[in-house]
């Protein structure tokens, strides 16, 4: 974890609501979707550290989430 800005790092309903991308509130039109993508992809998250655990949470990491997630769901390059 040495290499993960603390800064980057949002709660999962904060950066749905707030700092997510337009595309991804679209895909998850619900918070619930959101957090379902999270538990079904939750190894790949944390292995590309898209998602962070500390403590008993999960964070998202801002500036990785996009790509990895983007990267899951197949469409890299479209969105």
């Amino acid at each position: 974890m040495s290499n993960i800005e603390l800064s980057k790092l949002r709660r999962k309903d904060d950066y749905y609501q707030n700092g997510a991308p337009d595309w991804v509130r679209t895909i998850w039109d619900r918070k619930e979707s959101f957090e379902w993508f999270l538990k079904n992809n939750r190894r790949e998250l944390v292995n590309s550290h898209a998602i962070v655990r500390l403590g008993r949470d999960y964070f998202v990491h801002s500036d990785r989430f996009d790509g990895v997630a983007k990267k899951i769901i197949g469409c890299g390059k479209l969105l």
